[in-house]
């Protein structure tokens, strides 16, 4: 085996990093972060879906198409964000 050095780090210091550390706690913090804003954008998805919905029941025409095809592709992304 050589003496492979990760950073200049011998393996006696990196495996001293490594379990010495705080563990899987430490991705708490980022696990919440991210539920949340999986979260919210499932929310602002949603909220689009049912307000493109009732644009389209309320406005007829031109005026109800150019509202839909506008804001569909923001309801569009937020989908795809939230399942990212």
């Amino acid at each position: 085996m050589s003496d492979v050095r990760w950073k200049g780090l011998d393996h006696e210091a990196i495996h001293k990093m490594i379990n010495d550390g705080p563990g899987a706690s430490a991705s708490g913090p980022n696990i919440e972060f991210w539920g949340t804003l999986s979260k919210g954008l499932a929310d602002i998805s949603k909220n689009l879906d049912n307000r493109l919905a009732k644009l389209k029941v309320n406005w007829e025409g031109q005026a109800g198409d150019n509202a839909t095809g506008s804001m569909s592709p923001l309801s569009t992304w937020a989908g795809r964000a939230e399942q990212g």
